[in-house]
């Protein structure tokens, strides 16, 4: 496969990685406007419908990152093209992963914040690797010759 195929699927998964954060974060809306309710409990015809579509948005959230990781024709790419599209679907599952854990903590008795503070350090650990592979990969190195 030439690099300028390659380049042309990779906007398509761009656009994938989109359309999961928005899912992803329609869900996060929805599970924090849950939170911030007074206790109630789901019934558990709403809790499974909304697992079904959480289920979903996981998994297509997921899979980009892990088609540009680790398929071999992907790899022959420079990871500095596909650094962006992957750490985007990342957020995209820690997203919707969030609003599982926060969806948890608003609608069963046992769950309280130590579904949801686990998560949040995940996040925090995402961003400071992201953070640290940006840095080394995007600085121009100094020239030695000017």
């Amino acid at each position: 496969m030439s690099l300028e195929q390659m380049e042309f699927r990779l906007t398509k998964w761009q656009a994938l990685v989109w359309a999961c954060l928005g899912a992803a974060g329609g869900q996060l809306l929805s599970s924090v406007a849950d939170a911030l309710q007074p206790r109630r409990q789901i019934g558990l015809d709403q809790y499974l419908s909304w697992l079904w579509v959480w289920i979903i948005v996981q998994t297509l959230a997921v899979a980009p990152a892990v088609v540009l990781i680790l398929h071999r024709d992907w790899r022959s790419l420079p990871l500095s093209l596909r650094l962006r599209c992957v750490f985007g679907s990342i957020a995209a599952a820690w997203m919707a992963l969030f609003s599982f854990g926060l969806r948890l903590r608003s609608g069963l008795d046992f769950a309280e914040y130590h579904v949801v503070i686990p998560l949040l350090i995940l996040g925090a650990v995402l961003t400071w690797i992201y953070i640290r592979l940006r840095n080394q990969l995007f600085t121009a190195p100094e020239a030695m010759f000017p």
